[in-house]
């Protein structure tokens, strides 16, 4: 099984148009490496009986089949690393696009099509906390708040442990309300992120205002923030004051330095951790993830997968004994090209030595006799030349 993980892991970093190539004998395109851990009937037989629950257990759970799975991921998740200060919450999307009635369509999202998730990350690390999977109206959240919306049953349940300890969570304009960040600040954490201007209870902030300008409304815990940029952007924050700091960046026809209001800076620089961990998932080609293994050395993403892959292999090691092609390529073959044989003279009863003639000389139009026969095969054959094609060449 150890070897099985080690093939499924290792099949993203050569993509193959199919299954069967990843076993293919083709000098084009073959790969050594998976004939050598495990053979393809076996893998692709392990692939089908493989199941993580019982199938007898009935549930209106729509993850059933693989929920240990998922809650053995979150302890891990969970127990393995406690986060800094601030943390943030938001959609991902894992690529699928078989039969699903759960599956969605986000444009915006890398993968398109797939299975959505709300992401718990730290912004320091962009370590994945916790996670729901999203399944329709069957989701997997504790109705507590049904009178404020489902964005902050979301957001409750994924800050649960965490809550009444000073973390930040940053939010996007699907989940943030005056209503949850209200809530949060009850329970001692703060929040900031983008807002619809529509939300109830938002305050209205109205006038033009040239690029670069905000105004704002307060009161003793939130602060409603509407900056003048492309266009409008309207931010709510439970932290921040209504001031502009510098970005880093100039001006080029000015020169002078741009400013933001800290809300949005922040905001930029602390709310790109699910995306970050969207771009690392979908390829394993990710030059900005780092992974401090138990060496101490950092290592790139795709450097530690391959590294993981290669430990499995050394402490379960796959002694298979035939590493050619599948059993079925050996069934198509002739006899004479798949088992062992061995030249003997040609003796009679009396155990004198007789001769017979040579079958690869006869076919090329040549009478020649032979003393030495493949028993096996039952065939004569010289034992310089002949022997090694009639053995070896399919077509001789």
């Amino acid at each position: 099984m150890y070897g099985f993980l080690a093939v499924v892991m290792l099949m993203p970093r050569m993509k193959k148009l199919t299954l069967n190539e990843y076993w293919s004998t083709d000098e084009m395109i073959k790969t050594n490496i998976f004939r050598k851990i495990m053979g393809r009937d076996r893998f692709v037989i392990l692939l089908k009986m493989l199941h993580f629950n019982n199938n007898n257990i009935r549930s209106d759970d729509p993850l059933i089949k693989i929920r240990p799975i998922i809650d053995l991921l979150k302890n891990s998740f969970a127990q393995s690393f406690y986060p800094y200060q601030d943390l943030c919450i938001d959609e991902s999307l894992m690529l699928f696009k078989g039969r699903c009635y759960f599956k969605q369509f986000i444009p915006s999202k890398r993968s398109r099509f797939g299975i959505k998730s709300f992401i718990l990350c730290d912004c320091t690390t962009n370590y994945v906390l916790d996670f729901i999977i999203y399944t329709g109206r069957d989701t997997d959240i504790v109705n507590n708040f049904a009178t404020i919306g489902q964005s902050v049953n979301v957001v409750m349940r994924l800050l649960r442990p965490y809550l009444g300890k000073g973390h930040t969570v940053i939010t996007d304009n699907w989940y943030t309300s005056p209503h949850l960040y209200n809530l949060l600040h009850k329970y001692k954490t703060n929040a900031f992120g983008t807002v619809r201007k529509n939300r109830r209870d938002m305050p209205h902030i109205e006038g033009n205002l040239r690029k670069g300008r905000f105004d704002y409304r307060c009161t003793d815990n939130l602060l409603a923030l509407r900056w003048r940029d492309k266009k409008d952007v309207w931010m709510l924050s439970s932290v921040h004051e209504p001031k502009m700091i510098e970005t880093g960046r100039r001006n080029y026809v000015t020169g002078l330095p741009k400013l933001k209001p800290e809300c949005v800076a922040n905001y930029n620089i602390k709310m790109g951790s699910v995306d970050r961990v969207d771009m690392v998932l979908s390829t394993l080609n990710s030059f900005r993830k780092c992974i401090k293994c138990v060496t101490g050395k950092k290592l790139k993403y795709n450097d530690f997968h391959l590294s993981v892959i290669k430990q499995i292999l050394q402490k379960y090691p796959q002694n298979r004994k035939q590493v050619g092609g599948g059993k079925r390529n050996i069934e198509n073959l002739p006899f004479r090209l798949t088992d062992r044989h061995f030249p003997s003279k040609i003796l009679n009863a009396a155990g004198n030595l007789k001769r017979r003639k040579c079958v690869i000389c006869r076919n090329h139009s040549k009478r020649r006799d032979t003393p030495y026969q493949c028993t096996k095969c039952d065939v004569g054959l010289c034992v310089d030349t002949c022997f090694e094609i009639y053995h070896t060449q399919l077509n001789y």
